[in-house]
This record gives C-alpha cells, sequence and structure tokens, in this order.
C-alpha cells in the first residue's frame, strides 16, 4: 500500500511541489513509530494540499488512517471523504475500487465479517465493469474468499460452490497478467478450500505448488505459511514427529521476515504441537513470542489473540501453575466474548434493517388501503346514481338483474366445477399407485365368466375393503419423514420364515403376469426370532420388486430364507445383463445409471443399505455370469435388541418417469409465467391443476431441465422439489440464483423432507420459501401469491428512482452486481441518441428476452420502456438542477425530437417540459 502511495507522490514531486516531500517525509517516519496523533495531523496535510479531490493519494491517505485506528468512525473519516468525491465525479472508478478494498480490509481484521463481504464485493464489482486485471484485482477475490472461509468453515458444500469460484477466476487473472505472487497466494488459499474438506491429498498438492512458485519468486512469507500448513496436513495424519519439523522450518523461515502477524502465527501453531508433547516449558516461549510480535502488528483478528491465550492456559495447567493457567483462560473467554459481540451488533444492524424495511413495506400498505377506501366512497357515489337512475326504469332495472343473476350462477357453476375437478385431482393423485396395485389384478378376475360364485365373493368382499388404501397412504408418508425423526426398532417374536414366506407369495401374480419364473426356498424354523416386521417387510418387497423389474421376459427369480447361527440369512438373485465390480459398487447410491439411456435405481436399494444398518445387519451384491444376487443377513437373537434407537436419516423412494417436456413458447407479458420442477409426473401434475388458467406453466422433470428452460424462458416464479435426478433442487436453487440473468425469479422449495431444520438448509441455499408434502394447495397458492405481489411492491417502489440502488432494489447480491452493470451501461450510453434496445442488449450481455423479463421483473417494464424513463427521469432532475433550454435537455439524454420528448415527458409528468422547469425551479 505505501509503495502505492509512494509512486504517486514520486510523480507530483516531478512537478516541483516541494511540500509534498517534507510532508510526506514526516507522515512515514510517524507511521512507523506509531505515533496516531502525528501520522493524523500530517495526513490531514497532505488531505488538505491535494490538488483534486478524486486524487489517488487521498485514498491511500484514508488506508493509512485507517489501519491505525480501530474506532469505525475516526479508522473511515478520510476514506468516506474520498468515496463521496469519487462517486460524485465518476471518472476514476479504479481508485473507487481500492477505497472499497480499504474499507473491506479494515472490517476483516476487526472481525466485522459481513461488512467486509459487502465491500469486497462491491470492489470485484467495480474492477470486474472496468475490467481491471490488476494485483488488487486479484487480491480483492482473495479477501472474499477469506470472509467466505471463516463463514461457511462447517459448511462444505457451500464452500466449494461459493468460494473455489473465485479462487479460479482470481488464478485466471494471475496468469494472465504474469503475476507470480498472486497466483502462490490463491493456490496456497485452494489448499486451505481442501484442508477444509479434509481431503489432504488435494490440499497438500495446491501447497506444494504454492511452494514451488514462492521459493522461485524468494518469497519467504509464503514459505512460511505453507510449511505452517504441511505441518497442520501432517497432524491430521497422526505424524506429529513431522508436523514439529515442518512447523519449526516454518519458524526459522519466519525469522527472516518482515511480518509480526506471520511470525506470530507460526509461532502460535508451534506452541500447539510442543502442548501436545508435552513440552510445557518451550510451549510458553514461543507462545509469549506469538503475543509479542502480535502486539506489534498493525493488524491482526482478535480470534489469534484468542487462541494464544487459550494455548498458553493449557501450557500452565499442563505444569500445575493453575493460577496462571485461569488468568489466560479467563483473557481467552473475554476476547471470544468480544468477538461474540462484534457478531451481535451485525445481527442487531441487520435486524434493524430488515425492521426499517418492513416499516415501510406497512407504510405501503396503508396507503393502498386509503386508496381502496377512496375507490370505495366513489363506488357507492356511482351506485347511488345507480339507484336513482332505476327508479325511472323498472325495466331496465329487471332485465339488469336478471343479467346479473345469470352470472353469478355462471361463475358458480365454474367454481363448484373447479373444485369439483380439484377434488378428483387430489384423490387420483393420492390414491393412483395402491388402486392400480389392488384393482389391476382383482378387476381381471371378475371378468371371468365362469368365476365360482365363493370366489366371486371374495374378491368382491376385497373391493369394499378398499379403505385399507388409507392405512397404506399413511405408512407411505410416513416413510418419506423418516429423515425428520428418530426411528426406534419395533422388535417383537415372530416366526421370521412364516412372514418372509406372506411377502414373497405377494409377488407371485406379478411374475406370473411378466411370464418369469419365481422359485423359492425357504427352510422352516421353531427357534424364535426377533425381528422388525416393518423394516424387514421393507428389506423383502424392496429387493423383489427390483428384482422383478430387472430381470427380463421369460427370465428367473430365487429367492431362499434360513435360519443359522442366531441370524437370518435371505437371498435373492435373478437373470439380467451381468455388472462390472464398478457397477456393483455403486448400485446403492442413490439414482445411479448403469447407462444414460437406461432407467436408474432411483432410491430404493439406498433405502434397503439404510434400514438393514438400522437392524444391525449387512447386505451384499454381486454378479457372476448372467445372475445378480443380493444378499442381506440380520441377527435375529433377543440379546441383540437390548435398548435399541437408532436415528434414521431415510428418504423416500423416488421413481423417475420417462415423460415428453411440456412447454408453452408464445407467452405474453401480461399472464405471469410459472416453472414446474418435479421429477414425479404425478405431483407436477397435480402442482399443474392448482395453477391452471392464471398462469402460463412450463414442467421439468430434473434440475438441469429446470435449469435450462429458466434461462430460456425467465418466468416470474419457480416450485421445484429438492431430490430429483441429474440435479437436485438445491443445485438449481444455487445456479440460478449466482445467474444475474435469473437471480431476480422466487423460488419455492417443494419436499418431503418435514422438519425445522430442513426448512432452515432449504432456505439457506437462497430459495425465497419452503413447504413440505403433503401440502395444502390453498397454501401454496398464497405464497406464490405473495412473493408475486412482493416483487410488485418493489416495482412500483424503485421505479420512480432517478438513479439505481442495488443495496435496496436487488434481492441478493448477484442482483447487486447485475444493477451495478446496468447502472454502468446507463451512465455511459444513455445521454446518446443511438442507444436502443439491441445496443443494451448488447452491452449487457444478454438476449432481447432475457433483459426483457428482468426489467419487466425488477422494474415492470420493457426495455424500451426502461431506456425512455430513465431519460425522462434525467431529464426531470437537469431541468430542476441547470438553467439549460428544453431543447438541450432533450438533445442532452438522448432524444433527437424536442417534440417527441415534450409529448413523452408530459405523459409522465402531467405537464410540459417547461411548466416542470417552473414548478422546480
Amino acid at each position: 500500500m505505501l509503495l502505492f502511495f509512494s509512486s504517486h507522490l514520486n510523480a507530483q514531486d516531478k512537478k516541483n511541489d516541494t511540500d509534498w516531500k517534507d510532508l510526506y517525509d514526516s507522515l512515514i517516519e510517524h507511521y512507523h513509530s506509531k505515533n496516531s496523533d502525528s501520522v493524523t495531523y500530517y495526513a490531514k496535510e497532505l488531505f488538505a494540499t491535494t490538488n483534486q479531490p478524486h486524487d489517488s493519494l487521498k485514498v491511500n491517505i484514508g488506508a493509512i488512517i485507517a489501519r491505525l485506528n480501530k474506532n469505525e468512525s475516526e479508522a473511515f473519516h478520510f476514506l468516506n471523504l474520498a468515496e463521496t468525491a469519487l462517486l460524485k465525479s465518476k471518472k476514476n472508478r479504479n481508485l473507487l475500487g481500492w477505497n472499497y478494498y480499504y474499507k473491506a480490509t479494515w472490517y476483516y481484521n476487526n472481525s466485522f465479517d459481513k461488512k467486509a463481504l459487502k465491500y469486497y464485493y462491491k470492489a470485484d464489482s467495480v474492477f470486474t465493469s472496468i475490467n481491471r486485471k490488476s494485483f488488487i484485482s486479484v487480491m480483492t477475490k482473495n479477501g472474499i474468499c477469506d470472509v467466505l472461509m471463516e463463514s461457511l468453515l462447517n459448511d462444505e458444500p457451500l464452500l466449494i460452490n461459493q468460494v473455489i469460484p473465485y479462487i479460479n477466476d482470481g488464478l485466471r487473472v494471475s496468469d494472465s497478467i504474469g503475476f507470480k505472487v498472486p497466483s502462490s497466494i490463491l493456490l496456497y488459499k485452494k489448499g486451505d478450500v481442501f484442508l477444509a474438506k479434509n481431503d489432504l491429498e488435494a490440499s497438500e498438492y495446491y501447497y506444494r505448488k504454492s511452494l514451488e512458485i514462492s521459493v522461485g519468486i524468494k518469497n519467504d512469507i509464503r514459505q512460511s505459511l505453507i510449511f505452517n500448513r504441511l505441518a497442520t496436513i501432517s497432524l491430521r495424519r497422526n505424524l506429529l514427529d513431522s508436523a514439529i519439523i515442518y512447523q519449526e522450518k516454518a519458524v526459522e523461515k519466519a525469522k527472516t521476515i518482515n511480518n509480526n502477524k506471520v511470525i506470530s502465527v507460526v509461532n502460535l501453531e508451534l506452541g500447539k504441537l510442543y502442548n501436545k508433547t508435552e513440552s510445557y516449558a518451550t510451549a510458553i516461549n514461543h507462545l509469549d513470542y506469538a503475543k509479542e510480535m502480535l502486539g506489534k502488528s498493525k493488524s491482526a483478528r482478535k480470534e489469534i489473540y484468542h487462541d494464544i491465550d487459550y494455548n498458553l492456559a493449557e501450557a500452565y495447567f499442563g505444569r500445575n501453575e493453575f493460577k496462571k493457567g485461569y488468568t489466560y483462560l479467563k483473557s481467552a473467554k473475554e476476547i471470544m466474548e468480544e468477538v461474540q459481540q462484534i457478531k451481535n451488533i451485525e445481527k442487531i444492524e441487520e435486524i434493524e434493517l430488515k425492521f426499517q424495511s418492513e416499516k415501510k413495506e406497512q407504510e405501503i400498505a396503508l396507503l393502498k388501503s386509503q386508496n381502496e377506501l377512496v375507490a370505495k366512497q366513489k363506488t357507492n357515489q356511482r351506485n347511488q346514481l345507480l339507484g336513482i337512475i332505476s327508479i325511472t326504469s323498472i325495466a331496465g332495472v329487471f332485465f339488469f338483474f336478471l343479467y346479473r343473476n345469470r352470472q353469478k350462477t355462471t361463475k358458480k357453476l365454474k367454481e363448484l366445477d373447479k373444485d369439483k375437478s380439484n377434488f378428483f385431482s387430489n384423490i387420483s393423485h393420492e390414491f393412483r399407485t395402491p388402486l392400480t396395485l389392488i384393482s389391476g389384478p382383482i378387476q381381471q378376475q371378475l371378468k371371468k365368466e365362469n368365476l365360482p360364485d365363493e370366489e366371486r365373493r371374495n374378491l368382491e368382499m376385497m373391493q369394499r375393503n378398499s379403505d385399507r388404501l388409507l392405512t397404506l397412504v399413511d405408512q407411505l408418508l410416513g416413510v418419506s419423514k423418516i429423515e425428520s425423526g428418530k426411528v426406534v426398532l419395533d422388535v417383537s417374536n415372530n416366526n421370521i420364515i412364516t412372514f418372509t414366506e406372506i411377502l414373497i407369495d405377494s409377488f407371485r401374480f406379478t411374475t406370473k403376469q411378466k411370464l418369469l419364473k419365481f422359485k423359492i426356498d425357504l427352510k422352516p424354523t421353531t427357534l424364535e426370532t426377533w425381528f422388525d416386521k416393518d423394516i424387514v417387510e421393507k428389506i423383502i418387497t424392496n429387493l423383489l420388486s427390483n428384482a422383478v423389474k430387472y430381470t427380463p421376459k421369460n427370465g428367473e427369480i430365487r429367492c431362499k430364507a434360513i435360519v443359522k447361527d442366531n441370524e437370518f440369512h435371505f437371498e435373492i438373485k435373478n437373470t439380467g445383463t451381468p455388472l462390472t465390480t464398478e457397477e456393483i459398487s455403486k448400485l446403492f447410491d442413490r439414482f445411479y445409471q448403469i447407462d444414460k439411456d437406461k432407467e436408474g435405481t432411483g432410491i430404493g436399494l439406498s433405502l434397503v443399505q439404510e434400514i438393514v444398518k438400522l437392524h444391525k445387519g449387512t447386505v451384499t451384491a454381486t454378479s457372476i455370469e448372467n445372475w445378480i444376487t443380493f444378499k442381506v443377513v440380520l441377527p435375529i437373537a433377543k440379546v441383540d435388541y437390548i435398548d435399541v434407537s437408532v436415528e434414521e436419516g431415510l428418504e423416500k423412494d423416488i421413481k423417475t418417469s420417462n415423460m415428453i417436456l411440456e412447454t408453452e413458447t408464445d407467452f405474453d407479458d401480461e399472464t405471469p409465467i410459472l416453472l414446474i420442477v418435479e421429477d414425479n409426473k404425478d405431483v407436477r401434475m397435480y402442482v399443474d391443476t392448482i395453477f391452471k388458467g392464471n398462469y402460463k406453466i412450463i414442467h421439468a422433470e430434473n434440475g438441469q431441465e429446470g435449469i435450462d428452460l429458466a434461462i430460456q424462458h425467465i418466468p416470474d416464479i419457480i416450485i421445484s422439489d429438492i431430490m430429483m435426478p441429474v440435479k437436485s433442487g438445491i443445485e438449481l436453487c444455487n445456479t440460478l440464483k449466482t445467474d444475474e440473468r435469473t437471480s431476480h425469479i422466487p423460488i419455492i422449495l417443494l419436499t418431503a423432507k418435514a422438519g425445522e431444520q430442513n426448512e432452515i438448509e432449504g432456505i439457506k441455499t437462497g430459495a425465497d420459501d419452503y413447504i413440505t408434502k403433503p401440502f395444502n394447495n390453498e397454501l401454496l397458492q398464497l405464497k406464490v401469491e405473495n412473493l408475486l405481489e412482493n416483487i410488485k411492491r418493489l416495482q412500483e417502489k424503485f421505479s420512480q428512482e432517478i438513479f439505481l440502488k442495488p443495496t435496496e432494489v436487488s434481492i441478493n447480491s448477484t442482483d447487486d452486481l447485475f444493477l451495478n452493470r446496468l447502472q454502468n451501461v446507463l451512465d455511459d450510453k444513455l445521454v446518446e441518441s443511438t442507444f436502443n434496445t439491441d445496443e443494451f442488449c448488447k452491452s449487457i450481455n444478454m438476449s432481447r428476452m432475457q433483459l426483457h423479463r428482468k426489467l419487466k421483473a425488477l422494474f415492470n417494464m420493457t426495455t424500451t420502456e426502461f431506456i425512455r424513463s430513465q431519460r425522462l427521469k434525467l431529464a426531470a432532475d437537469l431541468l430542476k438542477t441547470s438553467n439549460v433550454t428544453v431543447s438541450q435537455v432533450g438533445y442532452s439524454v438522448g432524444f433527437n425530437d424536442p417534440a417527441y420528448f415534450s409529448k413523452r415527458f408530459k405523459e409522465v409528468y402531467n405537464c410540459t417540459p417547461t411548466q416542470y422547469a417552473k414548478k422546480n425551479t
């Protein structure tokens, strides 16, 4: 930073400004001596002497002051002044990015992670918008990675999805400009990500790549840090001696550098290792030295102080010096309370911001209700007038009421017809599968003319008892909710061979219908067999269903069951296509597909594996020649199930269906577009019936198709399942919420996973709402309507803003980036008369339809309306703040024809430009 400062000061020297040199020398002298009062004095002198308000020196002076102050308002005094000047001038956006970077770094060093991330994002947005490829632009991406890794350390999927892209982007920029230093830093950071994943091989690979570069450029700081990480890897591999060797290398290398923070960190880690070997005296020496060096550092996070004091406490406790140990432990606790207090402050600010937003929404709702009241009063007045007219025209009144009653009757009949349609749709959706399994064979038998009376009565009795379907449905729903709670085995003493025979017998009809040979070999037993009937039923029926499904016509299925050595052995084998060892090893993976052109295994075999483990058993699969065999072994002695209570994490068996994708391509702007992403065709069609008539509906049967259709059509709202093949709903949500074209689209996650924790996980992905199956269709409709209504309120509120304000308008950080780019394009090209829709699309890098749908969603305007609206807002601002003529204003904001400009202006502001200027002068 000071090098950057010095280069600009030397440029001023060339102008023979001799005052600069004296001021500069004094500033640097007091800066190194940590005399903050003197530094502030000379900084003010330099700041006041600078000729241009956006000069780079002012930004760097502000950065120096920030590094010496822990108080936020004092630290940012000069940076805020510089930022105001830069925003006003709009000339040097590169310096604005530097300004944001310095603020973000201060927040990060003082543990304000949320604010740090906000300003790192701002800096990155600025550098990206001006295509700035430099050391600072790469270090900004590095800063984003630092904050994300602090906040996402325990969330591995998000850590990979959010941090790795910034690292890779930074590496590309570094390679393109030939910078080795940032490359070594980012490779080191990549090693940190995989270390957080506990992928030791990958992390060591990237650390050693970083070490290779660091040795080549003689970067001792980075070498010291890398040895520090290699020590951590050795420790995780339980190689304590190797860890100490690497850590001593880190400390030795740190002796050659002038970075107190790095010296402190490597000595801290060596102290930790000596604590583990109970070499407490040596540990204390390194920890004391670490604390001394950290005190000399100009920027250090409080968490490092906490770690030093905590490990000093551990060392003194190990030496039985309990008084000193307690003192350091108390200090560590107080530091952590300070850190937590910072987190609480950020949380309070976030809650206050949310409160202000809700308060504004309430004010909007109050204004809306007042408008509705006025409208209602006008309606009452109109009705009174109609009443007076009706007295003079009895015949007209009679026909009017007759016509209105007919309309009401027609509307009521339509509502009843719709309710009836929804009712039968729901019944069909819930009962279709069990009705097929029960009614199919019964109806086939009842068609026989020569059926004996006794058999006919039995079959008719089976139909009358179809109310058992409700119990079956409850059981199926119960399976889908298992993952949200704890499952306790319900073990009882029953004959497991007899029970198995009953289950197998129910498949005779299916195998016969498919022309399969079905051989059964069950060995009777008189021993006591203890097992959970529900679990065993699921195991056997799933394996049999799988065998029936994948056995070709005229194939063979064999079942064996025997009790021996207090264990139940069940074996099922079927003919089919031979599988390789690799394919066998993946059979129990969810949605595994042997061939992309064939249907996957779904979740059934994965379900079997999980519940077999729950029952303390094992399940294996083998493939020999054309026979595929599954073997299940379960303990059945009573002693095996004493005080058993097992927590489960199972998911319902999802079966994908091959359906033709249904899309509608000719949409008008007035009807909202709804995208339904659901792999179960019945659920998909059920959701379709709820919204049919009010929405243009697009269907997708997996997450990847949903992503493709969302980018193609830019729908107004998306309803998506979570568990799907190809890509899940979580992946869909992450992808769309980080894509500028689709980041604004509200997403409702629709899933069978119940419980508050699952709901929290769903919302964390960026989803706007979450609803569990089975769901209330009215509740789903209200959620969709409320989300669309919220967007409309935002459109109404912000369509009047002169300048776009991303932090207020946008829904997420991706929208921030989009609106920043949008504002940059408007700043550069809005005043050009040739700037039109095609040029707008090209500048923003979107298709006409994508930009049209995006602007419609955010501002309720077409692309043409948006351009014209921004020009008119700019014109109105110029009319209020300048003395130029109306024609000049029209030309300056991009209108070629003054008459056309006046016409459009009057349509929006209900007065001519001249009248508007007079009113607001």
